[in-house]
């Protein structure tokens, strides 16, 4: 069996009047607000105190650890009502213990001079027997107040508190009824919350994806073609000056043919890779760009001369005419 919630243990009305008793210097809800206090512990204490044995640790057991505090709750009764005695009695003479422990510990020297009220009157009230269906009633009530109730509600000591109370109990139950209503009115359909979930899904691979794609897209670098071609046409010295002027010109169709040759640039996931790849490209550009010498050489003698930057005409001796 599973531990008790802390709502579960807070709305039992029995553990939290025992509880006050045995903190007299705590406020119960101060505790509850300051949320540290192990309320599981003092639960098993309340319980093992009725003699009962806490179900969630492990079953049941013939011997049963002592209660914390070392009373019972039947103790502490005694205890407050040799207390109470001595108030109403001031001049009996018994003496007054300093504590609990005091008491139990000189009871038995104190016993003979002293007789609890309950055993004064000589008669104890006769217990009320109820039927299953008021067993059931109240069983009801006590499951609300476990599931709905808050440490500021009403709550029955027991069923003769709950019947003793009845009026009291049903505007509890009525305040319950409304809470679990509430509750019910936002709860959502099976339908509903599949798709929810399937929604919620569905946005998790996207974001998944996209942010996938952009540390793919991260990084990018521009190869630098006009280093490699300048290093390469470095070696172009012994061309005619028409010539290398013509291949010097041809830079821009020579980068966009390279370039042709390939694949797409994509970004890359980190900066190392992209600078790898624009160094491959500058190194294949360079690489690539003597196997075009004799197609270039080939365009600029299709040219004529006039294209060509010759100007034979400049060069040519004068043609003198005679006059006759």
């Amino acid at each position: 069996m599973a531990a008790p919630t802390i709502g579960q243990i807070l709305a039992d009305a029995g553990f939290k009047t025992w509880w006050g008793k045995q903190n007299p210097g705590l406020t119960w809800n101060t505790q509850i607000e300051r949320g540290k206090r192990d309320w599981l512990a003092d639960y098993e204490g309340y319980l093992i105190s009725q003699g009962i044995y806490p179900p969630w640790r492990g079953g049941e057991t013939d011997t049963l650890p002592e209660p914390e505090g070392g009373y019972t709750e039947d103790q502490q009764a005694e205890y407050e009502a040799y207390l109470e005695y001595l108030k109403e009695n001031p001049d009996s003479g018994l003496p007054t213990p300093k504590d609990i422990d005091d008491y139990f510990k000189n009871r038995d020297s104190w016993i003979e001079d002293y007789t609890p009220p309950e055993e004064i009157e000589g008669e104890t009230e006769e217990k009320r027997e109820y039927t299953d269906e008021e067993k059931r009633e109240y069983n009801t009530w006590k499951n609300y107040a476990y599931t709905y109730g808050d440490p500021d509600d009403w709550y029955a000591l027991d069923i003769d508190d709950y019947f003793k109370n009845k009026n009291l109990a049903d505007e509890q139950l009525t305040e319950w009824q409304g809470r679990e209503a509430e509750e019910k009115q936002y709860e959502l359909s099976p339908e509903e919350q599949a798709r929810r979930q399937q929604e919620s899904y569905d946005y998790t691979q996207w974001a998944r994806s996209q942010a996938e794609y952009g540390a793919q897209e991260a990084y990018a670098e521009t190869p630098e073609y006009a280093q490699s071609f300048t290093e390469w046409f470095g070696t172009k010295g012994t061309k005619s000056q028409p010539l290398q002027s013509f291949i010097e010109g041809m830079f821009g169709k020579l980068k966009t043919q390279y370039e042709a040759t390939q694949p797409r640039e994509i970004g890359y996931p980190t900066r190392e890779e992209a600078r790898a790849e624009a160094a491959r490209r500058e190194a294949g550009f360079e690489a690539w760009l003597p196997t075009q010498t004799p197609e270039l050489e080939k365009q600029f003698w299709a040219q004529s001369p006039y294209e060509r930057g010759e100007r034979p005409g400049t060069f040519a001796p004068r043609i003198r005419s005679v006059n006759w």
